[in-house]
C-alpha cells in the first residue's frame, strides 16, 4: 500500500480521536499495531516519512504533522521527537520559531536532497500546532507548547488574510493562492474545523474565534 493511502486512512481514523484528546491520556506505548507497521515502512531511522511510490522519494510537511500527531496518540515521544527534530532541521533550516516548514523535501533535479518547494502547506502547519501543543500538555514539555505557540503566530501572519464577505480567513498557503487584488483561491480541506475549534479555545487571540467562525 502506498504512503498516500496509508496516511489517508490513517487520518480517518485519528480525526476522531482529535475529536477527545483534549481530555484523554496517553496510551500504553506500544498500544496501536498499524503505527508501529506503518513506523517500520515509512520512517526512516532519522525521523523522515519517506513517500517511496515518487521518483524523488519525497517527503512533504503534512506527512510529517501526521507522525507526530500519530506518535502521541500511540505515547511514542521517541518517534515524536525524532520526526520534529528531522522537520525542523530540514524543512525549516533548522529553527521552527523563525519559518514554517517548507511543504515538499526530496532528491532534486541537480541530485542533491534538499527543499523542492519552500512554500508551506496551511493544513500540515495545523496539525502541528495541534501535535506539539497537546504533547505539551500530556507529557508536560514546555518546549513543545513554546514551539506550538509561536507556529500559531506565525500561521496568523503568513497564512490569513482579510477577505470581503468572509473577514479573517486562513489560505492553503503564504503564496500563490492570491490571485488578484478581488480574487483568491480556497482549499476547505485544508480547514479541519476540530483544529480550528482548539485553537480558538487555546489562544488567547480573538483573531482565532473569528477564523474559526469565517
Amino acid at each position: 500500500m502506498r504512503l498516500s493511502r496509508w496516511l489517508s486512512l490513517g487520518m480517518l481514523c485519528c480525526c476522531m480521536a482529535a475529536l477527545s484528546l483534549a481530555a484523554a491520556e496517553p496510551a500504553c506505548p506500544s498500544a496501536w499495531p498499524a503505527w508501529q507497521s506503518f513506523k517500520s515502512r515509512f520512517i526512516s531511522d532519522d525521523g523522515r516519512v519517506i513517500d517511496g511510490g515518487t521518483s524523488r522519494k519525497q517527503t512533504v510537511s503534512e506527512a510529517q504533522a501526521y507522525a507526530m500527531f500519530f506518535a502521541l496518540l500511540d505515547n511514542d515521544r521517541k518517534t515524536f521527537d525524532k520526526v520534529l527534530e528531522w522537520t525542523q532541521n530540514n524543512l525549516a533550516a533548522g529553527d521552527l520559531t523563525a519559518r514554517l516548514p517548507a511543504w515538499a523535501w526530496g532528491h532534486k533535479a541537480d541530485d542533491k536532497w534538499d527543499v523542492i518547494d519552500k512554500n508551506s502547506a496551511l493544513d500540515a502547519d495545523l496539525w502541528m500546532v495541534y501535535a506539539l501543543g497537546e504533547a505539551g500538555r500530556l507529557w508536560s514539555e514546555p518546549r513543545y507548547a513554546a514551539l506550538a505557540s509561536s507556529l500559531t503566530e506565525r500561521i496568523l501572519r503568513e497564512e490569513s488574510a482579510d477577505l470581503p464577505g468572509l473577514s479573517p480567513t486562513l489560505l492553503p498557503a503564504p503564496h500563490g493562492f492570491k490571485m488578484s487584488d478581488k480574487s483568491w483561491r480556497l482549499n476547505p480541506s485544508y480547514l479541519p474545523m476540530q483544529l480550528l475549534d482548539w485553537l480558538s479555545s487555546q489562544h488567547p487571540d480573538p483573531v482565532w474565534q473569528k477564523l474559526a467562525a469565517s
